[in-house]
């Protein structure tokens, strides 16, 4: 028999006698044994762990750890997922998520080349006015509309900045 379990706590979530029943699993969270010593039996209707090398029938506690190690694994998956999304994934949402952030850096920049010519303008000043006029001459910067950032992104998905 093939017990199908958590790696992440032990929790047996299956048995079967098929030998490639679990092929397609995911090794990162989930393992198979093939026939361990089973000494309470393999009745599933009590909860039961793979307690190397045995599959038993888990303890009150254990049961209580299984929801908080299947919780910690849904939170690895979805972590790994949205990583590979935001690297890769040709999916709207991923692309837009890839835009928007873009647009955030392109924000911060503007504001850090500000910094650089609002340094060199003081670096260069000769004088209290002449500061006043390389200031006054520095580009502002202007309030962004929601209509512009919407625009900002539609041209970052458009022009495939986000492929």
């Amino acid at each position: 028999m093939l017990f199908l379990y958590r790696i992440n706590g032990g929790e047996i979530l299956g048995v079967s006698i098929d030998p490639n029943a679990w092929d397609m699993i995911n090794t990162t969270y989930y393992n198979t044994v093939t026939d361990p010593p089973t000494p309470d039996g393999v009745d599933l209707g009590v909860k039961k762990i793979f307690d190397a090398p045995n599959v038993r029938n888990a303890t009150a506690g254990e049961i209580a750890n299984f929801p908080i190690a299947a919780a910690t694994d849904e939170n690895l998956v979805a972590r790994n997922s949205a990583n590979t999304g935001l690297d890769a994934s040709a999916t709207s949402n991923f692309k837009l998520f890839r835009a928007e952030a873009l647009l955030v850096i392109d924000e911060i920049n503007a504001l850090r080349q500000w910094t650089v010519s609002f340094k060199a303008e003081v670096a260069a000043a000769t004088s209290l006015a002449n500061l006043q006029t390389r200031v006054a001459s520095l580009p502002t910067l202007n309030d962004r509309t929601g209509a512009q950032a919407l625009t900002a992104i539609k041209n970052k998905i458009s022009n495939g900045d986000v492929d």
